[in-house]
Formats: structure tokens, sequence, C-alpha cells
């Protein structure tokens, strides 16, 4: 679950066990700079699902496969996912996945290109979990999925 209507230096990413009603992690979570408000990039105002707006986009999404990735400036492992909504539908074809960025840390989050970035070690363990199926939702700003 990711809320994108809260400051990217704060928490606004969970994972969830919903079979158990716990949440395992709270985390940080970087949005992308066409999503940003002007002067205020740490503010997600805008979503789209166009090819070249590197945007974030909001809805549902399946996460599909993982593969080690150079993204966000250092080696690890990256999570596609496909969009379930008209408001995401091109998320795959865009490129949007999950994927850990150096640009990512408790002091400043930076923002990516539409991906859903955090903190590397984050990404590791995070992507482990939810890769294969697992029910992403992300939502913010004004514009419903």
């Amino acid at each position: 679950l990711i809320d994108f209507r809260k400051i990217n230096t704060e928490h606004r990413l969970w994972l969830v066990d919903i079979k158990n009603d716990l949440v395992l992690r709270k985390e940080l979570v970087g949005h992308g700079t066409g999503s940003a408000l002007k002067g205020s990039p740490g503010w997600a105002k805008f979503f789209s699902n166009e090819p070249a707006s590197k945007a974030s986009c909001v809805g549902g999404f399946v996460a599909l496969n993982t593969w080690p990735s150079e993204l966000g400036g250092q080696s690890g492992t990256a999570l596609a996912v496909d969009g379930l909504d008209k408001s995401n539908a091109a998320a795959r074809s865009r490129g949007i996945r999950f994927h850990g960025a150096t640009y990512v840390k408790p002091s400043s989050v930076g923002n990516s290109h539409g991906c859903f970035v955090t903190m590397s070690p984050v990404n590791e363990h995070l992507v482990k979990v939810i890769a294969g199926g697992s029910f992403v939702y992300a939502f913010g700003g004004d514009d419903p999925a």
C-alpha cells in the first residue's frame, strides 16, 4: 500500500499481511519527478499513465518477476508490475517497477522517473516478499484510480 498523499520523508509504503491483519513494514518510498509539486519536490501531486511523463501512476498493480538491476545508481533487484486500472494500464510498458536507489535515505528522498523507489536494503527484502502475484495499491492527490 502506497499513500502518495504524504510527503516523501514520511513512511508512506506499508507492507501488510491481510490474512493475519498485520503491518509488517512501514517504509519511505519516492515518486516520479513528473508527480512532484513545483517548489516542493517531496510532495506528489500529479499522476500520469503517459510514457514520457516521468510521473508516478496510481491504482492497483500486480507484482510480477524480479531480475538483477543497476537502476537507482547501484546494483540490486528490480520488480516489474502490471497496472490493473485505466490510471496505470501502461505501467509495464513504461518500465514502472520497484527498485532500490542511492538517492533514497532517511534524511532525504529523491525522485524517480515514475518508479517506486526505496532504500536498497528495504527493496531487497520487499521485492522478495511481494514478487509473484502480490497486489499493490498506490493512491494520492485528487486522482482516484
